[in-house]
Parts: structure tokens; sequence; C-alpha cells
């Protein structure tokens, strides 16, 4: 019995898939805390695979061990592989209470390869991934060869997460403290955010602003909840009409669609391409609950496309990242077709299937159908 194990990070959680492609049934999913290579020791990296490990052993129901078979272990993570965090990888997973020690074939792919793969591998596409971080990534197809790519952003915490919630979040506090000490003059924005802080005084909002700013960092969360800061621009630009956070959402756009023109322009071998349509593929919180973010970055990504000679469509990723890890080791190792692929993949209740397709808010979802009807 040959074993499939998928592992794929990001920044608020990780999520991992267990399945035996010889027997039918639900593959085992269970979600872990984030794996970031870039920024996390291979300590780290070791505990946190370990537990997760230990959590589809426990789902699992029995104790895996070297007869079982063979080992196909998939990594999809955010940054390039890197010697000594691979090498931790491995040993979590051979050390974890599944047990499983003889790994046949090992690969790390990132984050974009592993939504490439979950948009069914069209010839060409641009994966969108707008969350805690934004980044473009562009594929197109070769024969019996990887895909070729070029991404653009999403490099880790201070080198290109620029468009992402967590960029919206810095934007925030920094106009905050510039309206506090002088160096932009006080606007309604202050006000409103303050008054969401639960603050009578801009003063008062400082100090509170710094505290939960060391709390936060203490405990290991900031990214993630500076990131959390969206939602307040969001919703003071389409609840209030607040002048300063829909320029910022607006910024934001440009940036995550100016990074996917870049990831287009710098694809290998793109000049000897006839790639008519180009469908861009778009994932991650922010665009998939937000409707105002989305039409937003429609908006930019049409600007940045129209001296392009392609037909750019804009849809919603189908499969989760972790199910487009299963697509590529179920096809690459296991010899399965595409439709033998989606039946394992639809097998299971609602909540296996929320982890297989990322949830799109209904409004997320009409403005991009209304793009594509404004197009025809």
């Amino acid at each position: 019995m040959a074993l499939l194990l998928a592992i794929a990070g990001a920044t608020t959680g990780s999520t991992a898939l267990l399945l035996d492609p010889s027997r039918p049934g639900t593959p085992i999913i269970r979600r872990g805390p984030g794996l970031l290579p870039l920024e996390q020791d291979e300590g780290m990296l070791y505990a946190d695979v370990r537990a997760i490990c230990g959590d589809l052993a426990v789902e699992s129901g029995a104790r895996l061990s070297c007869p079982t078979g063979p080992l196909f272990l998939l990594f999809a993570l955010s940054s390039r592989v890197t010697p000594r965090a691979l090498q931790a990888l491995q040993l979590a997973v051979r050390e974890s209470a599944l047990g499983l020690y003889q790994m046949k074939e090992i690969e790390w792919i990132t984050r974009g390869r592993a939504c490439y793969e979950a948009s069914l591998s069209p010839p060409a596409a641009i994966i969108l991934k707008v969350g805690t971080v934004a980044f473009a990534h562009a594929f197109h197809a070769r024969v019996n060869q990887s895909p070729a790519d070029a991404r653009v952003g999403g490099w880790g915490l201070l080198s290109g997460d620029d468009g992402g919630g967590y960029y919206i979040g810095r934007q925030l506090i920094y106009r905050l403290f510039e309206e506090a000490d002088g160096r932009r003059r006080r606007t309604s924005f202050s006000e409103r955010f303050m008054s969401l802080m639960g603050e009578s005084t801009l003063e008062d909002s400082i100090v509170s602003a710094t505290t939960w700013i060391r709390q936060r960092r203490q405990a290991g969360v900031l990214r993630r909840d500076v990131s959390e800061l969206a939602r307040i621009a969001l919703f003071l630009a389409g609840q209030e009409q607040d002048l300063f956070a829909l320029r910022l959402l607006r910024r934001a756009a440009h940036l995550v669609a100016h990074s996917a023109y870049l990831s287009f322009a710098r694809l290998p071998g793109r000049a000897k391409m006839d790639y008519g349509s180009l469908p861009l593929f778009l994932h991650g919180g922010l665009i998939q609950s937000s409707a105002l973010f989305a039409q937003l970055l429609i908006r930019a990504l049409q600007r940045a496309f129209a001296s392009a000679s392609v037909n750019a469509t804009y849809q919603p990723l189908q499969f989760s990242p972790i199910a487009g890890c299963a697509i590529l080791g179920l096809r690459k190792w296991f010899g399965y077709s595409p439709s033998a692929i989606v039946d394992v993949l639809g097998r299971g209740d609602v909540s296996h299937r929320s982890s297989i397709h990322p949830h799109f808010e209904p409004a997320v979802v009409e403005a991009l159908a209304a793009t594509a009807l404004r197009r025809q």
C-alpha cells in the first residue's frame, strides 16, 4: 500500500492531506499552524510538521509503519526549497506518530505551483493570491516538463507582500501615527479609526496601538493580526466612503495588478506563445471575502493588461492549494486521469469539501461573473 502525504503551508495556517490511492475512501485532512520556511527556523518547522502529522495519525485511527509501503511526500510552501528546511521536514514526518519511513519520492513546490495544479493546469495561467500576503505567479505548460513560470511578490515579511492584508494593515497604522503627530492633517479616518478602537482621543489611540503592537509581537502573531486590520479599511471604504481607506484599497489593487502583469511579461518563452485567452485565477482571504476589493482589483487588472495582446479573464480558483498538491501527486506518481482525480477530491462530507474548494462570498462570484458577461 503506497500513500500520498501532502502538506500545504501558508501564513495563517497549513493543511495536510493523507491518501491511500489504492483504496476508495475519503482523504484524511487536518489543519495546523502556519509554515513559513523563510521566517521560521528548522526547529519550528520540525515541530509544526511533526504535530500536524500526529493529528493525521489520530484521524487515521491507527499507527502506520514500515510494512505499509512507500510514501510519496509533497510540500507546497511559499518559498523556494532550502536543503536544511527540507531535511527538517523529512525528519519531522519520519519521526511523527504516522511512523512512515519508506519515503519513495519527495517534492517541494511553491504555493503558486500548487494553485496552478488546482486550476487543472490550463496551457497558460496567472495565479493571483491576495490574502495576508499578495503575489502573482504566471505559468505555461510544457510537454514532459515542469511548467515554465515567473513569480512576482510574496517573498516574505519585509520583501514583497505589497497589496495584501499585511500591507493594508501596515498602511492604516502608519496613517494613524502620521495624523497623530502632525505629519498628515487630521481627517475623518483617524477619528473613525479611533472610535473603532474604543478610544476617546487620538492620543489614547496611539498608546493603545503601541501596546497592541508590542503584545502581538511578543505572542508571535503580529503579521496575522495586522493583516486583519484590512477589514477595517474595507468597512471604512465600503460602508462609510472614507477617502483614505478607498485610496488605500485602490493602491493595493494596483500593486497586485502590476505584479500580475510583470509575472506575465517575465514568463520564459512568452514571446513564442500564442496565448489567446489568459485566465487569471484569484484566491486568498482578502479577495474571497470582499466584493469591493474584487471590483477594484478587476479594474486595476483591466488597466494593467490593456496593452497586452491577450484576452485576460478572471476566475475564482476552483480547488484549494492542498487539493492542487493531491492533483499533482496523483497524476505524477500514481497515473490518475483528471476525471479520476476529481472523483477522489469529491468524496467526503461538507467539512471535507470546504478544505478542497475555496469559499468565495457570493457577491465576489457575482462580480467576477459580471466581468465575464461584459466581455461577451
